[in-house]
């Protein structure tokens, strides 16, 4: 669970850079600023649905462990 905390991108950080980037003219022929700014919010959609379901199975699989339903 914790790989997923630390896996997610950081937007505050990442998007201002893209940003700064994109204004200075580069990768902006290829619109690659767009593109990580894209895949940085794909990529914590992802990390926070993947924690979401690695959590619920690892609290069930203790409630079966210890008996509890």
């Amino acid at each position: 669970m914790l790989g997923y905390a630390i896996a997610s991108t950081a937007p505050a950080i990442t998007v201002p850079n893209m940003l700064y980037a994109n204004e200075n003219g580069y990768g902006k022929k290829k619109g690659i600023g767009s593109t990580v700014i894209a895949a940085v919010s794909f990529d914590n959609i992802h990390c926070i649905i993947a924690f979401g379901i690695v959590r619920t199975i690892s609290e069930s699989n203790a409630a079966i462990a210890s008996g509890k339903d």
